[in-house]
């Protein structure tokens, strides 16, 4: 079965965070059980899946949620035929999309952060948050940080964005990001930590207008 990667992953980040709010127990199992009746009702020639909801809804919380983010053939076809958006209250939904979204960022983060070669004890320094919390993100998707952190993190993403423009290689990239820069008066990674990350999004913003005026006049 074909799927689209970034739609794919919206969806179990979708599941996911859904399943917290079923975990959380807000009712949500008999919102479930009686979406899934009205799905039985309207779209009959689906019964089989409105069958595997029901089963899902019967199970443990746990058990459920592996299930339904199993990355299988039924794990799919249960979240592309899901009556959890439909069961969820609209309060519900928007705080599940905006865990999406988070997840989203920090897929972006951790590609940024990755091809910059960023370790851990480098990624505390930036945030100035402890070694072991930062290495965790990966196993478990953290709440959204807000203030210094969030902004931090998004100038990573920014600023690897733009070298990605200006440069074709993670060495190169990483290089930049971590060497002395005589107009910036600093390592761009030292400028980001000290609070100085604004100068460092200014100049790549520069860099990359400058770059792409020489390709047009070269075209």
């Amino acid at each position: 079965m074909e799927s689209d990667p970034l739609a794919e992953k919206k969806s179990i980040e979708f599941h996911r965070a859904a399943f917290r709010v079923l975990d959380s127990g807000g009712g949500l199992v008999g919102r479930i059980l009686e979406q899934v009746a009205r799905l039985k009702i309207a779209q009959p020639e689906r019964m089989e899946f409105w069958r595997l909801w029901e089963q899902v809804a019967a199970m443990p919380v746990q058990d459920a949620q592996a299930a339904v983010l199993a990355p299988t053939t039924r794990g799919r076809l249960l979240r592309m035929r899901s009556p959890l958006t439909a069961a969820l209250s609209s309060e519900e939904r928007d705080a599940v999309w905006k865990h999406v979204a988070w997840s989203l960022f920090l897929d972006h983060y951790f590609a940024a952060a990755d091809d910059l070669d960023l370790g851990p004890e480098e990624q505390s320094d930036l945030t100035g948050l402890p070694v072991e919390e930062v290495a965790g993100w990966r196993e478990e998707t953290p709440a959204p940080f807000a203030g210094t952190v969030l902004d931090r993190l998004r100038l990573v993403v920014s600023a690897h964005s733009a070298l990605a423009l200006l440069y074709p290689t993670s060495g190169q990239r990483a290089r930049w990001f971590r060497g002395g820069n005589r107009v910036l008066g600093g390592a761009p990674l030292d400028l980001i930590r000290d609070g100085r990350g604004d100068a460092v999004r200014d100049h790549l913003t520069a860099a990359v207008r400058l770059a792409s005026e020489d390709d047009e006049e070269s075209s």
